[in-house]
């Protein structure tokens, strides 16, 4: 399968620890497609191990090990993606936006041709979507989706809730598709997602964007693709 873009939407770690930066760091340079990183809540210093670090500097080892860069960009095939860091050291799970994140994505997009496809990428999710379960979206994310709608954002690339689903949000007469991504690859699951690892291959088109999910199947030892949404 060949990518132009590989989109990572945080949480490459569990704690934070050196040996768990080392394998994800392995894992991304692995990639022969270029990866646009932003990290998520695990990614932070724990304030179990490492309390004062996760105040100071709560991306410490990210920045080294990832990308110090925290607000990546990425243009190419007539596309253009924006990512931004919604973890925060002050909050255990929950994400926050920020209204220099709302500016920030109008001076991104701004600058971009008309005709180009708009991508946002973000740890945590910024509307509700249909799921079997209560989840909580980031703290300030009114804002940021305002921003997106009237930046012309298309789609929305997110995590966080260990689950896979795509649908569509109207946001100040704007259609944005929302494309949440599973598990790919840790063995500590959260209900409901028990045993579904799974990622997406996202498809954009002028005026169409798929969303397949693949998922995980221990019986053939691969990731197989499981279902496709389409939104035109």
């Amino acid at each position: 399968m060949e990518a132009d873009l590989v989109v990572v939407t945080g949480d490459l770690v569990q704690r934070a620890h050196r040996w768990q930066y080392r394998h994800a760091a392995a894992v991304l340079q692995a990639f022969t497609a270029p990866c646009l990183v932003v990290p998520g809540n695990h990614d932070l210093y724990s304030w179990i191990y490492r309390p004062w670090m996760r105040i100071g500097a709560p991306l410490g080892r990210y920045k080294r090990q990832v990308s110090a860069d925290l607000s990546p960009v990425w243009e190419g095939r007539g596309v253009c993606v924006l990512g931004l860091n919604t973890a925060t050291p002050w909050t255990i799970q929950r994400g926050r936006c920020t209204a220099a994140h709302a500016r920030r994505i109008q001076r991104y997009f701004d600058a971009q041709p008309s005709s180009a496809s708009r991508v946002l990428a973000v740890h945590h999710p910024l509307a509700r979507v249909d799921l079997p379960c209560n989840r909580d979206i980031a703290q300030g994310a009114e804002q940021v989706l305002l921003a997106a709608a009237r930046a012309g954002v298309d789609l929305i690339l997110c995590g966080h809730w260990h689950l896979s689903k795509a649908q569509e949000a109207h946001i100040d007469g704007k259609r944005i598709v929302i494309a949440m991504a599973g598990t790919a690859t840790s063995r500590r699951y959260r209900k409901p997602q028990i045993g579904l690892n799974a990622f997406n291959v996202v498809e954009l088109y002028t005026r169409r964007i798929t969303v397949e999910e693949w998922r995980y199947s221990p019986a053939e030892n691969a990731f197989m693709s499981s279902h496709t949404s389409s939104f035109g």
